[in-house]
């Protein structure tokens, strides 16, 4: 987000004919790149490591399920409320500071009880895997607590492009004019699709947790 006004080459990056959305996903893309690379490190070293004690049997497709499928995803949603939160503050080091506060808050919320995957950002229920029934019954809350994440997601991304910050003038009154002239109605489609899914989803999730069946915290198991 700060790349070009820290070497004081915004003014030209920005006077090029480069849409708005073009930016945010090279930069949402270019995280996504190394994420990807550190998780392919995570994977060598586990293989590396199995191997070292005489264990042959990788499972690289395991590998590439539970890293790149599953891991992956959570990871960019943190990149892209990162992103989101850098254009909004327009402030690289309060950005930082809201970011690291907010991590410690999700880490720290299951202390105080707070455990319910609707709330906790790119939080969802535990899941095992096992050689006899893989994912087993596990993986219908796996897929739509990512819908329902990757949705809310998106409609973030699709607001830090309405606010991305292009060119000198960036006040708040600025700012909500360009939101305006960017919001078209291509793009309300596109935050109303989001927006439902969103919901959508949150209610399904709601209704299997709360209504069908009793939602069950870390003090209700340790006292059963």
């Amino acid at each position: 987000v700060w790349r070009e006004r820290d070497r004081n080459v915004a003014q030209i990056y920005d006077s090029l004919p480069v849409p708005d959305w073009l930016s945010f996903l090279s930069k949402l893309g270019a995280l996504a790149l190394v994420i990807a690379l550190l998780l392919a490190v995570v994977m060598l070293c586990g293989m590396f490591m199995q191997a070292v004690l005489g264990y042959t049997n990788f499972e690289i497709g395991q590998y590439l399920k539970e890293l790149f499928a599953l891991r992956f995803i959570e990871l960019i949603w943190y990149c892209v409320l990162a992103l989101f939160v850098q254009v909004l503050v327009n402030n690289k080091y309060i950005g930082h500071f809201v970011m690291v506060a907010f991590y410690i808050i999700i880490v720290s919320a299951y202390g105080f009880g707070f455990e319910h995957s609707l709330y906790l950002f790119a939080e969802g229920p535990g899941y095992t895997y096992s050689d006899m029934n893989g994912y087993g019954h596990y993986v219908s809350s796996i897929v739509w607590i990512r819908i329902y994440w990757t949705a809310f997601c998106a409609l973030l991304a699709l607001i830090a492009n309405l606010f991305w910050v292009r060119g000198q003038e960036a006040n708040v009154k600025i700012r909500l004019r360009h939101f305006m002239q960017r919001f078209t109605p291509g793009k309300r489609l596109a935050a109303a699709v989001f927006l439902a899914t969103f919901i959508a989803s949150g209610g399904y999730i709601y209704y299997n947790t709360n209504v069908l069946n009793r939602l069950q915290t870390g003090k209700d198991l340790t006292a059963d």
